[in-house]
This record gives structure tokens, C-alpha cells and sequence, in this order.
């Protein structure tokens, strides 16, 4: 991310309409938006980092799938997403 901020980036195409924290769910993002989203996804890319470090030192012999989960479940506190269980 820091790499691609560091850039002149006048749009921003994606492959899907991915959500962020303020951000529209747009697909090409333009100028000033497209530095926002940037900046948005190297936060959320810690938030998830964070989480996962937080749930697998909450449960250091659990198997990845359900520290996934629980990181996941934090997440979902913390950003607009919405949490599908599964069994």
C-alpha cells in the first residue's frame, strides 16, 4: 500500500465492489478517492492483522480455521461487514 500511495494515481480500478470504511463501493475510484481507498485498505489491513494476532495469542494450540473465525468475529464488531456462520 505504501508503495502504490507513494504513486500518481489518477483511478483505481478493481475487480469487485469492495467495502471500506467511508468510502462508496464503487469499482474505479478517481483522484483524491483513490488515495483514500488506499489509505482505507492499508487500515483495514492492519485491523486484520491486529485481529489476527490478538485471537491467535487468545488461543495459542487452536487450528488456523477457528482463529480465522474468531478474528473474524471481531472484525465484524469493528467494520461494516456482515458475518455468515458456518458449521
Amino acid at each position: 500500500m505504501d508503495r502504490m500511495l507513494s504513486m500518481d494515481i489518477h483511478a483505481l480500478a478493481l475487480g469487485h465492489h469492495y467495502r471500506t470504511l467511508s468510502l462508496p463501493r464503487d469499482s474505479i475510484h478517481y483522484g483524491a478517492n483513490a488515495r483514500a481507498y488506499l489509505r482505507e485498505c492499508r487500515e483495514i489491513a492492519g485491523m486484520v492483522a491486529a485481529a489476527l494476532r490478538w485471537t491467535a495469542s487468545m488461543r495459542p494450540q487452536a487450528a488456523f480455521l477457528e482463529v480465522a473465525q474468531a478474528a473474524t468475529g471481531l472484525l465484524s464488531e469493528q467494520l461494516p461487514i456482515i458475518r455468515t456462520k458456518t458449521d
